[in-house]
């Protein structure tokens, strides 16, 4: 799950219905919270279609990103 409301604003009244979905539709699957802004992701995909390798040491460094301001 990504967003604001739900990473950081959840107080269950939307990670709980989502939940009980997820059960019917995927019983084997689980629910994550994303722990990194989803710019994060953007970014490692950016580079990877520049042909660029996002390797463990660039990986490891932009994990420390959890706020959306600090990048």
């Amino acid at each position: 799950m990504a967003g604001s409301l739900l990473t950081r604003g959840d107080r269950g009244w939307i990670s709980a219905p989502v939940e009980k979905a997820l059960r019917i539709a995927a019983p084997q699957a689980s629910l994550l919270k994303l722990e990194l802004e989803p710019v994060v992701g953007a970014i490692w995909c950016a580079m990877e279609r520049d042909g660029r390798i996002v390797t463990a040491q660039i990986y490891e460094q932009m994990r420390h990103y959890r706020d959306f301001h600090s990048i």
